[in-house]
């Protein structure tokens, strides 16, 4: 189930997880359903589930399991951004005050891998300064700007950076945030959606005026995404597109 995650088979993964959650929940060891619980979440969120009826899960598994403070934690997060994609911005606020009250400091690798949910519930209500915060503050704990070997999750944070900084036009911080990992290679561990990165470059090529890289890495992009059933990094990949071509003068 997690290799079908990561590789953005997300129909799958919920299939193993729904199996793998009961299994966790006879077994009575409380490591292993908090692990199983944060994958169930995450599946819910970024794959094909609609959005009431992922709520609906999430709702259920938070009463199942509410005497884990950790799983509470799990699901809170979940619970906000599927609220706010489905515009209901006060129950998402009322579950990120859930989250930040059990988990607020970022001191944590537990806390640390809650950030990247945070991010995407505060953008979606339109905190782009609180989305970047959380973003940042996942950076900053697995290492990003440090010397030594790169962590693949301070990458993942640089990349939605890099996005959100697109989206405002900051493009001198949008390089800064690629350009210490355009030589390290996309893994299939803590990795940013298909194609996402590659769509990033697209927008900043096609920013300063390099139509011609800008389609083709949009493109390549687009070919990359469609691999995957991820489908908010799906659709922030076509954005890109769509945006490059509005660029190059281009309706297609």
């Amino acid at each position: 189930a997690f290799i079908a995650r990561l590789q953005g088979r997300q129909v799958e993964a919920a299939r193993w997880m729904e199996s793998a959650l009961r299994r966790a929940a006879a077994c009575g060891e409380p490591g292993l359903l908090q692990g199983v619980c944060a994958v169930v979440a995450g599946v819910l969120v970024n794959g094909s589930v609609a959005v009431p009826d992922a709520i609906s899960r999430c709702e259920e598994l938070y009463r199942a399991h509410g005497d884990d403070r950790l799983i509470r934690v799990e699901f809170s997060g979940a619970l906000a951004v599927l609220h706010a994609m489905a515009g209901r911005f006060d129950e998402s606020s009322a579950y990120l005050e859930h989250v930040d009250a059990v988990s607020g400091g970022v001191d944590t690798n537990f806390t640390a891998l809650r950030r990247p949910m945070i991010a995407t519930a505060l953008e979606l209500m339109g905190d782009l300064d609180g989305a970047e915060r959380a973003q940042e503050a996942k950076w900053r704990f697995f290492g990003g700007g440090c010397a030594g070997e790169v962590d693949g999750r301070a990458v993942d944070a640089a990349v939605h950076l890099a996005r959100l900084c697109c989206d405002r036009g900051r493009w001198a911080a949008v390089d800064a945030w690629l350009a210490p990992y355009r030589e390290v290679p996309r893994t299939r561990r803590y990795l940013e959606p298909p194609g996402y990165r590659l769509a990033v470059e697209a927008r900043v090529a096609a920013q300063r005026g390099d139509h011609v890289s800008a389609v083709a890495w949009a493109s390549q992009a687009v070919e990359e995404s469609e691999e995957s059933e991820y489908l908010n990094g799906r659709a922030q990949v076509w954005l890109a597109r769509a945006e490059v071509s509005r660029a190059g003068g281009s309706s297609r």
